[in-house]
């Protein structure tokens, strides 16, 4: 099945898909703009007079919090349509399974390429967004923003406006995220002899932590210490460590692959000692596979089989409601020798397509998410944490919890792995190419760095002259 412009609604990847737009559109090669297919890359400049009635399709990721249908969404839904009446928001939750569509993404490429883009799309795929802004399937924000009293650069928390940027372009607005906090075991604590009250500050008390909690049965392990490489993001965790040695992955233009070096080295010999500590991965592996954990986030931690992990708030979700015999404490990160902590952060972005029918609706709908009091409310609802940093220190969010605080805190030192660069979705298979290939033995932190850069170069070149 194939769409106006000649596009299969199964396996739609944005290079593909705009391939076939201009196929659709008939460009000559470099003849044609996209704008001709009425897709455009250029900022928006209308003003702010009253809306006209219509519809305002806003489509959503899967994930509470990405999008705007439901129970939970339809306060925030009522509140705009009853500030401009006459706006009905029409909301779509994405889900991909069954829908003959990979992921939400293809199902919004699919759409954007067809002429038909809903008028708002919220994406948690990094480097997607400026991606999608430089091939004119959405538009820059920019212009837009210098008229806005509420949507500024410095209104955002750190590194968060960068999420959806290139090249001094915004093509996207960060407005929930969520970061990974360090849990420990209190129970496992205490009987291994440690202050259950006091969780490792430094990389150096962290390793002793593990070594103090690891159970064995001879060489069998029958309680982790901590798993290097499970969770969410434990795949690229080696990226966190490596940022807290002070690490750049990239060069400040993003042209340039700046990994390779001795942080990166270090960060990569660094994940290998958690792991030697409680005998490698070939005694790891063996327990994971035993254990019968439940899958998603938590996994060990959530039967009482492993002293430490790091993930996002769902975690504490999941202990506060199914796992309440877990004792468990929450705080940052471990720090490095430097003194600086790194995490991992993720979350959902607003963009504004360049075919949508309601471009003013759609900005006025981003201006109101993005009050103070509203991306408050919106986080809280979620449980999330909001980017901005007038909503991440109000009460309406923070409500004197101590865990809310600890979010916002691991907020100002995550980062988004592998890179906001446009080229991130070809490069993270890269990037966590580079740890497995460390953790599993296959190769040396140095013959898996320089490799890794050789491939990741690759795609910063082909992105140069973007």
């Amino acid at each position: 099945m194939t769409n106006a412009a000649g596009i299969g609604v199964t396996g739609v990847s944005r290079r593909r898909a705009l391939g076939a737009l201009m196929a659709g559109c008939a460009l000559a090669a470099g003849a044609v703009p996209l704008a001709a297919c009425g897709i455009s890359g250029a900022p928006d400049t209308k003003g702010s007079a009253s809306l006209p009635p219509g519809k305002l399709v806003i489509w959503g990721a899967t994930s509470d919090g990405g999008h705007w249908d439901g129970d939970l969404a339809a306060p925030f839904r009522r509140e705009f349509q009853e500030k401009h009446p006459g706006i009905t928001i029409e909301p779509l939750r994405i889900v991909a399974a069954g829908s003959g569509f990979a992921s939400p993404e293809e199902k919004f490429l699919a759409a954007a390429v067809g002429g038909e883009p809903p008028d708002l799309y919220c994406t948690g795929r990094a480097g997607t967004m400026s991606a999608w802004g430089l091939d004119g399937i959405t538009k820059a924000l920019d212009d837009r923003m210098k008229g806005s009293r509420v949507v500024r650069a410095d209104k955002f928390l750190p590194n968060a406006i960068e999420e959806g940027s290139w090249k001094g372009k915004t093509y996207a607005l960060y407005q929930s995220a969520d970061t990974r906090v360090f849990y420990w075991n209190k129970e496992i604590y205490a009987s291994s002899g440690l202050d259950p009250e006091k969780p490792p500050d430094t990389w150096d008390d962290f390793a002793t932590a593990i070594g103090r909690t690891v159970g064995r049965d001879g060489t069998t392990i029958t309680q982790l210490g901590f798993h290097p490489t499970v969770g969410t993001t434990g795949g690229h965790f080696w990226q966190a460590w490596f940022w807290a040695l002070g690490g750049k992955y990239l060069s400040d233009d993003g042209s340039k692959v700046a990994f390779n070096s001795e942080a990166g080295i270090k960060s990569l010999e660094w994940l290998q000692r958690l792991a030697t500590i409680q005998g490698g991965m070939s005694a790891i592996t063996p327990f994971s596979a035993s254990v019968g954990a439940p899958t998603g986030q938590g996994t060990f931690f959530l039967i009482n089989k492993s002293a430490h992990y790091i993930e996002t708030s769902a975690a504490r979700i999941l202990l506060n409601t199914q796992y309440k015999d877990v004792r468990f404490g929450v705080g940052n990160v471990p720090k490095s020798a430097n003194g600086k902590r790194a995490s991992i952060r993720g979350g959902f972005s607003l963009v504004l397509p360049s075919g949508s029918k309601q471009q003013d609706a759609a900005w006025r709908f981003m201006e109101y998410h993005f009050m103070p009091e509203t991306l408050a409310r919106w986080n809280d609802v979620y449980d999330r944490v909001p980017t901005t940093k007038e909503a991440s220190a109000s009460p309406l969010y923070a409500k004197n919890d101590a865990f809310r605080k600890l979010q916002a805190e691991v907020m100002t030192y995550s980062e988004r792995i592998p890179t906001t660069h446009p080229g991130a979705f070809d490069i993270q298979p890269l990037s966590q190419e580079i740890q497995a290939s460390v953790m599993t033995g296959g190769a040396s932190p140095r013959d898996a760095l320089e490799k890794g850069a050789r491939q990741i170069q690759e795609i910063l070149d082909r992105w140069k002259a973007r």
